[in-house]
């Protein structure tokens, strides 16, 4: 029986050496950065994140800074979009889900809605993250041409570093 825990375990490790870093350690490095995290939050981020990785790695810390971003880790935020002074949508949530996509106020699936989002402009950008942040901000259809947020997607951009270099430094000095 214990063979084959620890078999499975090293399987594990071999297969998806991020997903099997300690995540209460991993936690507790992006509370540094991100203090109004919470533990129930980030344990569906984990979750979420391993689910919809399929062809490109999403990694929690690029969704933290999404979140940061997008709403600054107010589970209530929302943001209303106006064209030519008409209200044509809604933004909901820790992710900021548009209204176009269904009302998710629920945290669990407003994490879930937004990280398969996420998953799909990754796609759309063929792994390019900086591309993928301005088609999650514009929507997938928007062109770059058209879009003007440039500081958004800068700002996601250098939190990304900054959690990936605090990390780092975190794991060194455990």
């Amino acid at each position: 029986m214990k063979h084959t825990i620890y078999s499975t375990i090293l399987a594990l490790i071999v297969a998806y050496p991020n997903i099997i870093i300690d995540s209460t350690s991993e936690y507790n490095a992006l509370t540094l950065q991100y203090p109004r995290l919470q533990q129930e939050w980030y344990t569906y981020i984990v979750e979420d994140c391993f689910k919809y990785r399929q062809h490109y790695r999403i990694e929690p810390s690029d969704v933290c800074a999404l979140i940061q971003n997008e709403s600054n880790w107010v589970a209530s935020a929302q943001h209303y979009n106006y064209r030519n002074d008409i209200l044509v949508s809604i933004d909901y949530g820790l992710c900021q889900i548009n209204s176009c996509f269904g009302v998710y106020t629920d945290i669990k699936q407003n994490i879930d809605k937004g990280i398969y989002e996420y998953s799909l402009c990754i796609e759309q950008a063929k792994g390019d993250k900086p591309t993928a942040n301005r088609l999650y901000n514009a929507g997938r259809n928007n062109k770059a041409d058209n879009y003007h947020n440039w500081v958004y997607v800068d700002a996601i951009a250098k939190d990304r570093r900054s959690s990936q270099e605090m990390l780092n430094n975190y794991y060194q000095i455990k």
